[in-house]
Formats: C-alpha cells, sequence, structure tokens
C-alpha cells in the first residue's frame, strides 16, 4: 500500500499513518520535511526493509567515500 499526502500534518497523525501502512506491507516515505520533523516521526524512510548489515555493505561497495546520501543510514 502506497498513499500520497498533498498537505502536511501533525506528526502523530503521521507516526499512525506510517504504521498503520507499514502493519500490511506499504511504506510512507516523507519526500518534503524538516530534518526534525522526520527525526520526529522515525526518518524520511521509516522502518528498514533491507537488513541493516546487507544495506551497510551495499552501500560501502556502490559508495565507499560515503558520500551519497551522507548520515541517512543508521549507525
Amino acid at each position: 500500500a502506497t498513499a500520497y499526502l498533498l498537505r502536511s500534518i501533525d506528526r502523530e497523525t503521521f507516526r499512525k499513518l506510517r504504521a498503520a501502512l507499514e502493519a500490511v506491507g506499504g511504506v510512507a516515505v516523507l519526500e518534503r520535511a524538516s530534518a526534525e520533523y522526520k527525526r520526529d516521526v522515525g526518518g524520511a524512510w521509516g522502518a528498514p526493509r533491507v537488513p541493516l548489515g546487507i544495506a551497510r555493505a551495499l552501500k560501502d561497495r556502490f559508495d565507499p567515500l560515503g558520500v551519497l546520501a551522507p548520515g541517512r543510514m543508521p549507525t
């Protein structure tokens, strides 16, 4: 399931919407939001869909200098 929101919503509502979508295998990605908003709602991408070890290995392989999307992947 995918949802497109065309207006801003409060953080609690977004967290509930994201949880409902993720519960059925969907996603809620934030395209435009402040860093504070993203941090408060669990990041731009939501729950990881790829195991962290695999994601890190891919990032290391294709971006060895860490110049693409710095800070996006959890440490």
